[in-house]
């Protein structure tokens, strides 16, 4: 065994391939070690099964800091293989830094750099250093990555249209095949001597994704032109790990990888950024923008400042790729509205306007049109077959990207026909000679769209053998499938057959929670059964709740959820009304056997006064009830990041509400002389774990949590102890439904009475409350509408809103709009609320001003207006009801 010393680190080496008669190894193969010890065995095993000269190559396995046994599994394998083995030992430098270690001790022609949690076909060497033979002349080799997750089920990589109609080591010239790109490290075989000429290597700063596309095209840029062979019949199968080596969920890290990877490689073009490599760094930032559309972003995780500075350096990124880059671009799908931010900030004048067909509203009759611009433009008109056509909404959406406007979309709402009966498509004009329609005007489908721009995403290859699941699996999936399309057929059949189909015609459904009540479903079935008998109303809810045996013990039309009678009865359906928004609400069983043909009311759980336009913009609602005029403005106003116009949006009052103007004139509901303190906290999507059908999973140590201990400071303190001790004062913890089962087992003081929304009344409490203590929730405006005043406990804000849950800053401003004291520590809590029980509070009157202002319906006919919100919106739009 040899063993050289160096100053940063240690080599040791096995003796095979270091006898002065050994030739050059043909590859090293650099094989980074930090906690992997788990997969050497595996990796031992999946090279000894190689079916290659072992004297053509050189494994160097760097110890990089690794806190497990990996420097003992390599070491004792060491003496049992015919491979020459380096083992480096260093502290830790992360991924990169044990990679360029690597190179720095590398004796091989080309060097690689497998994952050792990956697998490589059997003739991998062989067939890499086959083809190395073959192409003296090039620098650069790539084998054929296959993907797989970790139970072996295959997964399509993105850039794997490259393998299709290549079976054999192929040439690839950047220059006249710019959509070749390889980022990835594990597979490329880099030419050593090339590397150290130009003193290339892995940038440390560059952390967790992109360091491998960076040195990469930096070694491309280096070489007189820009090719390599891709050789697909070596096989490199990656595998899908949580937490592997080049997963990436920090997206923090992408500040880096801006700054010194893309920006770096456009300073070293110069002017004129190849599409290559244009098509590289886009292809990579993509996913960041990507990511940040869902409703629960890990983008979003990053503070405002970092988001800021993100948008300034992807701008900076987007401007250096070039207007050209950007249009030519067609890897993967990119949304139209981000190619639309993309063009926005290469040149706001220059912005393709493409006229796009959006939603077919069917009860209405209209068709929703739209087209991506630098500025609003809502001025534009609709003809179809050279007749003008009625615009009846029209809305100006802004498209948000790390919390800025990137660009707008400018949707119309037109008086159409079916579009299955339609043949001529309708066209878009604008009077503003800045506005420059594609396809003269006419609409068609995203799709359409970008196969007519030469955009389309290139086609993927047939799957290889090794990538296709197995015939069992599929003839599983399909008898899965077949079984449960045959149940519910057969039970639709059944229920036309015998009547229960009948019952269910024209239905008015209504939920709340699958397995909560309590709310505005309930309310508004109450004012629908009692004042509506006209309308067939039905109610839909878990078996299992609580809240079911309340509702059916009072005469409750009860279905429960997700049975053969709740398929029954949505298949009839003609309105479904809930105060959720959720995926157990819109689509209980699958859409190819249920697709939507009611209308959709969203009755709201409460105000809207955080954002959660990246929510609902997703949601297929047809009618949006809201209760002030500023959440109103904020949804259906323009511009706004909401898609909602007031084709959806009413402004009615939540249907709870009715309940609450009967109970503060109620006799039943008084207690004079008792101030009630009700304290509402609201969720934390951080806190809580997987969501099925609406329940949502502990997180192991939530009772250790900030959000615990800091409410617990306030529950067990000598202030609430001296509150409790009082014969004036009551004190009521009521938590959102979100946590309310995960509270169950917190230790409260005594005298502190605890309500649950499953099987209390939960309105009779609010409408008796003095103050309110919340920290965000919406909870406040319901305690507002008693003219209670709140004070906020606002402890976890930059967490709150940096990310930590799923709500973003919106148009309410707690310390500016708010009906209390925001307070962001446990002592400004409890002197603040002790000033506002005794009435010394000096803005008391103030947060009392506030409330009274807030709501422009206090008259307990929310439902009726609601109801007439909906049935306006059932029947087809005229010109008459503008």
């Amino acid at each position: 065994m040899t063993k050289i010393p160096s100053a940063a680190y240690t080599v040791d080496a096995n003796g095979k391939g270091n006898e002065p008669s050994a030739s050059q190894p043909v590859v090293t193969f650099v094989i980074p070690c930090y906690n992997v010890a788990v997969h050497l065995p595996s990796m031992f095993a999946n090279l000894q099964a190689q079916e290659v000269d072992r004297a053509l190559v050189e494994l160097v396995f760097v110890i990089d800091g690794s806190p497990d046994e990996s420097e003992r599994l390599v070491r004792e394998w060491m003496p049992h293989t015919d491979f020459a083995v380096t083992l480096v030992t260093q502290q830790n430098r992360g991924l990169s830094g044990a990679r360029n270690t690597g190179i720095e001790v590398a004796r091989g022609e080309f060097v690689s750099f497998p994952d050792p949690d990956d697998t490589l076909s059997t003739r991998y060497l062989a067939d890499m250093i086959e083809a190395i033979r073959q192409h003296p002349g090039l620098s650069m080799f790539t084998s054929k990555l296959v993907r797989r997750d970790p139970d072996g089920t295959p997964r399509h990589h993105a850039l794997n249209y490259r393998y299709t109609d290549i079976s054999t080591t192929t040439v690839i010239d950047l220059m006249s095949e710019p959509e070749q790109i390889h980022l990835h490290g594990g597979m490329v075989f880099l030419r050593t001597a090339e590397l150290r000429n130009h003193s290339l290597k892995f940038d440390e700063r560059i952390r967790r994704g992109f360091e491998d596309a960076h040195l990469i095209a930096r070694f491309l840029l280096a070489l007189d032109a820009p090719q390599y062979a891709l050789v697909p019949q070596a096989e490199y199968i990656y595998v899908a790990h949580p937490g592997a080596a080049t997963a990436l969920t920090d997206y923090s890290k992408y500040l880096n990888i801006i700054r010194y990877g893309y920006l770096q490689l456009l300073e070293d073009t110069g002017t004129d950024c190849p599409r290559w490599l244009g098509n590289l760094i886009l292809y990579d930032i993509s996913w960041l923008f990507k990511a940040y559309l869902p409703f629960i972003s890990p983008v979003y995780k990053m503070g405002e400042s970092d988001q800021t500075t993100l948008a300034e350096l992807s701008r900076e990124v987007l401007t250096g790729v070039g207007l050209a880059n950007i249009r030519a671009f067609r890897i993967i799908h990119v949304p139209l509205e981000i190619r639309a931010a993309w063009e926005t900030a290469v040149d706001p004048g220059q912005v393709s306007h493409i006229p796009l067909l959006g939603l077919y509203d069917p009860a209405r009759q209209l068709q929703e049109v739209f087209f991506y611009s630098a500025q609003p433009e809502p001025e534009a008109t609709a003809s179809q077959a050279g007749a003008v056509r009625d615009v009846a909404f029209r809305k100006t959406r802004e498209v948000k990207l790390f919390n800025q406007t990137w660009a707008y979309a400018n949707i119309f709402w037109v008086a159409a026909e079916d579009p299955a009966q339609r043949t001529d498509a309708i066209a878009l004009h604008s009077p503003q000679s800045t506005v420059k329609f594609s396809f003269e005007g006419r609409t068609q489908t995203e799709g359409e769209a970008c196969v007519a721009l030469e955009i389309a995403p290139l086609p993927f290859p047939a799957p290889a053998e090794s990538m296709r699941v197995s015939r069992a699996t599929q003839l599983r999936e399909r008898l899965r499938n077949k079984r449960e399309r045959l149940s519910l057929a057969l039970a639709y059949r059944a229920g036309r057959l015998f009547g229960i189909s009948k019952r269910f015609s024209d239905a008015w459904v209504c939920i709340d929670r699958n397995i909560q009540a309590n709310d505005n479903a309930e309310a508004l079935y109450r004012y629908l059964r009692k004042h509506r008998p006209d309308i067939n109303a039905w109610f839909v809810i878990d078996r299992g709740s609580p809240d079911y045996r309340r509702l059916k013990a009072e005469g409750f039309r009860l279905v429960a959820h997700k049975t053969k009678k709740h398929f029954l009865l949505m298949k009839e359906a003609k309105v479904l009304a809930s105060s959720m928004a959720d995926h157990y609400v819109l689509e209980p069983f699958p859409r190819h056997y249920l697709p939507k043909t009611w209308t959709f009311t969203f009755l709201q759980h409460g105000v809207i006064h955080n954002s959660l336009h990246r929510w609902l913009n997703r949601r297929l609602i047809d009618v949006f009830l809201t209760s002030t005029r500023e959440e109103y403005a904020d949804i259906a106003g323009s511009p706004s990041p909401y898609r909602f116009s007031e084709r959806e949006v009413a402004l009615t009052g939540l249907p709870r509400h009715d309940r609450l103007v009967e109970l503060q004139g109620s006799a039943d509901n008084a207690n004079p002389g008792v101030c009630r303190v009700l304290i509402m906290p609201t969720w934390r999507n951080y806190l809580l774990g997987n969501a099925t059908d609406g329940k949502r999973e502990v997180l192991d140590g939530f009772f250790e949590t900030e959000f615990v201990r800091a409410w617990q400071a306030f529950f067990q303190g000598e202030f609430m102890a001296e509150l409790l001790s009082r014969t004036d004062v009551e004190v009521v913890l009521l938590p959102h439904p979100g946590i309310d089962e995960h509270w169950k087992g917190l230790q409260l003081p005594a005298g502190m009475k605890r309500v649950s929304y499953v099987g209390d009344d939960v309105q009779k409490v609010i409408a008796g409350a003095t103050f309110v203590v919340t920290d965000y929730s919406s909870q406040a405006f319901e305690g507002a509408f008693c003219g209670a005043p709140t004070a906020y406990f606002q402890f976890d804000r930059d967490e709150f809103y940096g990310g930590g849950h799923v709500a973003s800053q919106g148009y309410f401003d707690h310390r500016r709009d708010g009906f209390g004291p925001v307070c962001s520590d446990l002592e400004s809590l409890e002197e603040n609320l002790a000033q506002m029980i005794a009435g010394t509070h000096p803005q008391l009157d103030e947060y009392r001003e506030r409330i009274a202002k807030l709501y422009p319906f206090t008259d307990g006919k929310a439902s009726e207006r609601a109801v007439s919100a909906i049935e306006e919106r059932l029947i087809p739009w005229t010109p008459e009801q503008r």
